[in-house]
């Protein structure tokens, strides 16, 4: 009686050699069979790359290091020098755009200051819990200055789930870096997201209208844009509450830029945006540094709103 075992799923005779060509010839078709899956495999992986190959572009922001020194007081920024990006998070929640599946229309970032319980309270009670279009709201915040405001940010964040904390000096000064901040967090965790819009705390937004706007812009060649208020020719002060040292911009007017309570983007432009940061020296007025200086440094144009039935009440 001949010994067998099975190898593979196959019967292999070791006494029998009549049984040998057999096995022979079905190892040299699974053989044929192994190499043809590879090779398809091989060519289906060199399309999906060739396909993909935009998002597997290395962004100059990405060759950052992350352990930079991040400002926790206005007196310590670099002037004359491009800012580094803040990549650490205190309170990140990485999820907030996929809780509500795939089909967020927009990302909302507001600048808040840990002490405007208020205001983001007002916020969360009116536009943002809108149910005119998708979308998902979050306040960006900085490190705590005390007990209290650590106490303030651990109590909202159990809460409502809608604070992100970064990992840089909460101070108006420093409001620059709280815009990195959010457009790298909306990059790392919202990439999907068609479109973002950056807010204050202290406005009112007309959802209803923002949504038909936003679907009149899709497709379209002003879809590229960063969309606002815009403010043109205006004077660099050089003294008072917005003094610039020529330090730190030399220019006698600023460029272009955005009225900062409000402005929107499509999502995609986040990326160069934060490719300029690494080339545009710093500037604390973050509403021209943003809108201003790296949508230049971006090529990205900006289109004006005066003339859109987008409506934004200050409070």
């Amino acid at each position: 009686m001949n010994s067998g075992r099975k190898q593979a799923g196959l019967l292999i005779t070791q006494a029998d050699n009549t049984s040998m060509p057999i096995c022979m010839r079905t190892c040299k078709r699974t053989r044929n069979q192994v190499a043809a899956t590879v090779v398809a495999i091989v060519m289906t992986t060199v399309i999906v790359m060739t396909m993909s190959e935009p998002s597997l572009r290395v962004h100059k922001y990405q060759l950052q290091r992350n352990d930079t020194f991040i400002p926790n007081y206005p007196n310590q920024t670099l002037v004359g020098r491009p800012a580094f990006i803040p990549h650490r998070f205190l309170i990140e929640e990485a999820d907030a755009c996929l809780r509500k599946g795939r089909e967020v229309e927009v990302v909302v970032y507001v600048h808040s200051a840990i002490s405007r319980v208020k205001q983001r309270q007002q916020t969360r009670l009116t536009w943002a819990s809108s149910s005119a279009l998708k979308m998902v709201v979050v306040f960006m915040v900085g490190r705590a200055k005390d007990d209290t405001e650590r106490e303030i940010v651990r109590r909202e964040s159990e809460l409502y789930h809608d604070i992100v904390q970064g990992d840089y000096g909460d101070y108006y000064h420093l409001l620059s870096y709280k815009g990195l901040s959010s457009l790298y967090w909306i990059t790392r965790n919202c990439a999907h997201v068609p479109w973002t819009l950056h807010a204050d705390d202290d406005i009112l937004i007309d959802t209803f209208l923002l949504k038909q706007f936003l679907q009149v812009q899709r497709d379209t060649s002003d879809e590229s844009k960063l969309h606002c208020r815009t403010i043109r020719h205006a004077k660099v002060l050089r003294k008072g509450k917005w003094k610039v040292t020529q330090e730190e911009m030399d220019a006698k007017r600023y460029p272009t830029y955005c009225q900062g309570i409000l402005w929107y983007i499509n999502t995609r432009q986040l990326p160069n945006l934060l490719d300029a940061s690494t080339s545009v020296n710093y500037l604390w007025v973050d509403d021209v540094y943003i809108t201003g200086c790296l949508t230049r440094e971006a090529s990205i144009g900006l289109s004006d709103l005066v003339n859109t039935s987008v409506h934004v009440l200050s409070l």
